[in-house]
C-alpha cells in the first residue's frame, strides 16, 4: 500500500512504487558507499561547515557575538546584521533562529 490512503494500488502502480523505492535505494546505497570511501581514505567525512568556518563569515560571527554581549536579543541581532552588509550564506535576511542556532554552534 504506497501512495494516499488505505485503497490497495492497481498493480501498474505498485510497480511503479516499487521501481522508484528501488532507485532511491540504489542511491542510498551508492552514497553511503562513496561516503566509506572517502572516510577510509582521508580519514574523515564531513556534511556542511558550520556557519564562521568559510572566509567572510568570521566577522559576521563575531558581530552577533558583540551584539549578544551589549544585551541584544537574537531578532535585534538579525535585524542589525542585514544593513550592516554581513550576508547569510544564502544572501537571504537574517532570521533570530539562525542568530541563535549559529551562536549556540559557535560558542
Amino acid at each position: 500500500m504506497c501512495g494516499l490512503g488505505a485503497m490497495p494500488m492497481p498493480p501498474a502502480a505498485l510497480c511503479a512504487c516499487s521501481r522508484n523505492h528501488s532507485k532511491k535505494t540504489m542511491i542510498v546505497v551508492k552514497l553511503r558507499a562513496a561516503r566509506e570511501r572517502k572516510r577510509a581514505r582521508t580519514g574523515l567525512c564531513e556534511g556542511r561547515k558550520p556557519f564562521g568556518f568559510h572566509p567572510g563569515e568570521k566577522r559576521a560571527v563575531e558581530r552577533m557575538r558583540t551584539l549578544r554581549r551589549d544585551g541584544r536579543g537574537y531578532q535585534a541581532i538579525a535585524e542589525a546584521l542585514d544593513p550592516e552588509g554581513l550576508p547569510t550564506r544564502k544572501g537571504s535576511p537574517w532570521q533570530a533562529a539562525s542568530v541563535r542556532r549559529i551562536l549556540l554552534v559557535n560558542q
